[in-house]
């Protein structure tokens, strides 16, 4: 950060964060009738305004729940000091105007009457750094603000003085960054002053100069604004326009899956380099350094999609201990409506998967001449084999999920189905051909080389089981959502490079041929993720490790000519089976179904 932005940083910390009068972006008064307005909650010396009640009521919740806030998970305490070292100078640097911020939120800790006896711990060492600032005792001072989970949580609630406030801390703590548009629009007005300062750069206003730490230029190749949506040069179409204070969304943010560890094409990536390399060489050889800068700053302040809010990792891993979580941190049960279908698995496996095993003993199966089980070989099958339904399938890829896995290995048919099953759940490297038949709705997967395949997301997919409870629903657009929260998305991911995705094709009476065919890398990159992961659960079922249940109003769950057998078969929930607990959950109590053994 520069010296002269920590100094406007104090300069505003000292009229603001406590709050004097000015704007605050206060959210709505409570409404009286949800029986906080009605209580004696006044602090004590002051004023009690309605908003207060809440924060009072949030510390008070903080405090009575001493168990969940004891300390921090190990390996988290150790990142987030080790994310401290990273950014060591800059505290020793601006150490005074840290040290003021940490100031006031001491002062506001004693204005909340909570007496805690870490809140005099850090008090006291705050005092002694005042009087002679060093580098150990910013260290034990970072320690202790940023690693004591109780001050993390009121920390929390110290920088959330509104809904908004709160609505945006949270969008900083669970997403990778919070574009200055999407901030925009959710407190509904502009946050910069009309005017640049004197050196061109950007001012908040002082309601929101307390985010004005986590400002910064947009420096991820994933930008939605310069990246994603700017391909075709389409720049003034894509920016939104900024109207009556707000700014229409012309992308999909980084909460979104579709923004999430996309890499660009290279050779856009190679172009924008260029352009701005002889940009910045223009610049350069018109004058100096500092003059440099003055010039190109405007352009942050007049173009405001090229800015971002961050926090620090650190205080991101710290804030999603301590704070609120969202719905979607936590993998939920649901129920279902009646009107939807229940597909059975478990005792279906004891049947489908010894019929599937004899009919490529006998040689059934026809296969081409680079050694895959021919597609027309199992269409030809799967109305023999007469398998028990996966979902909306007709067979199809029931018939190919097991085909695939058993051909990896010749197993005996005779072989008990449990043995055989914990055989091929032990697949750390499965081959092309199980890979291709999870992805079954890309068409020329078997044409790429190996090398662009990471075979190893297959059993991270599979693992996926284990957080599943057992006899529970789990919606599959949720399981997405807590994926992508928790940042587990991106690391399923069965191709190596994103760029590949440019000569992935789908078949064109695929519902979502026109979405990826025309979508940027992204889109394709949030097909590919969701068909993968789509693909795997399915195959747990096939193994009998899931049940499934699909809505029949969602019509993207199948296809309505009967001709059709593929490529979009999903499902809407799926449910651990005890089969599935047994492999996953370590239940040591499972026998077969009844009608099995009998």
């Amino acid at each position: 950060m520069k010296k002269k932005t920590m100094e406007k940083w104090v300069k505003r910390m000292e009229e603001e964060i406590i709050g004097n009068g000015k704007e605050t972006g206060e959210g709505p008064a409570l409404d009286s009738n949800d029986g906080s307005m009605g209580r004696s909650t006044e602090l004590k010396h002051k004023t009690v305004r309605p908003f207060e009640h809440q924060i009072a009521e949030r510390i008070q919740l903080v405090l009575n729940d001493p168990d969940n806030y004891i300390s921090l998970p190990e390996d988290i305490h150790r990142q987030i000091l080790k994310g401290f070292k990273k950014s060591a100078a800059m505290y020793y640097e601006h150490s005074s105007g840290w040290l003021l911020k940490i100031r006031h939120f001491c002062d506001w800790l004693k204005k909340q009457n909570t007496s805690l006896a870490v809140e005099k711990q850090l008090a006291d060492m705050l005092e002694k750094l005042t009087r002679r600032s060093t580098k150990k005792g910013i260290n034990e001072l970072f320690q202790l603000l940023y690693t004591d989970k109780l001050l993390l949580g009121l920390s929390y609630i110290y920088y959330g003085q509104s809904d908004k406030d709160w609505a945006f801390l949270d969008k900083l703590i669970w997403q990778t960054y919070v574009p200055y548009p999407d901030a925009m629009n959710l407190y509904g007005k502009a946050l910069f002053e009309k005017a640049p300062d004197q050196d061109g750069g950007v001012v908040l206003k002082a309601a929101y100069a307390k985010w004005e730490d986590f400002l910064t230029e947009n420096y991820y190749e994933n930008n939605p604004y310069d990246v994603l949506n700017n391909d075709h040069g389409e720049d003034d179409d894509r920016k939104g326009n900024e109207q009556d204070g707000k700014v229409e969304e012309s992308y999909k943010g980084p909460d979104s899956v579709e923004a999430d560890g996309v890499k660009p094409d290279k050779d856009h990536c190679e172009s924008s380099s260029s352009s701005s390399s002889s940009s910045s060489g223009d610049s350069s050889s018109d004058g100096g350094g500092s003059d440099d800068d003055k010039r190109q700053a405007p352009s942050l302040w007049a173009d405001p999609t090229k800015l971002i809010f961050e926090l620090p990792e650190f205080l991101r891993l710290g804030f999603r201990e301590a704070a609120r979580k969202s719905a979607d941190y936590y993998l939920r049960p649901v129920g279902l409506p009646e009107r939807c279908r229940i597909y059975l698995s478990e005792a279906a496996v004891y049947e489908d998967l010894p019929k599937v095993k004899a009919y490529m003993e006998l040689g059934k199966f026809k296969y081409t001449k680079s050694g895959f089980i021919a597609i027309g070989s199992i269409k030809n099958s799967y109305g023999k084999l007469k398998l028990s339904p996966l979902g909306y399938d007709r067979g199809f890829i029931k018939t190919m999920l097991l085909a695939s896995h058993l051909d990896f290995k010749k197993y005996s048919s005779t072989a008990p189905v449990l043995d055989t099953l914990s055989q091929l759940l032990k697949l750390k490297q499965p081959d092309l051909q199980i890979l291709n038949a999870t992805l079954f709705p890309f068409n020329n997967l078997r044409e790429l080389k190996l090398e662009n395949f990471n075979f190893n997301a297959m059993a991270d997919a599979f693992d996926l089981l284990r957080l599943f409870p057992e006899g529970e629903w789990i919606e599959l657009g949720q399981l997405m959502r807590y994926l992508n929260i928790n940042g587990l998305l991106k690391k399923l991911n069965p191709l190596k490079c994103g760029e590949i995705l440019w000569v992935v094709k789908i078949a064109e009476n695929n519902p979502a041929f026109e979405q990826y065919n025309e979508g940027d890398l992204a889109v394709r990159m949030a097909y590919l993720r969701k068909s993968f992961i789509t693909g795997v659960l399915l195959t747990a079922a096939t193994f009998g490790l899931l049940d499934l249940a699909c809505d029949p109003k969602d019509y993207n769950l199948y296809c309505d000519s009967i001709n059709e057998t593929y490529p979009w078969t999903s499902f809407t929930a799926c449910r651990l089976t005890p089969l599935g607990a047994h492999f996953f959950k370590g239940k040591k109590d499972y026998s077969p179904p009844v009608a099995i053994l009998g």
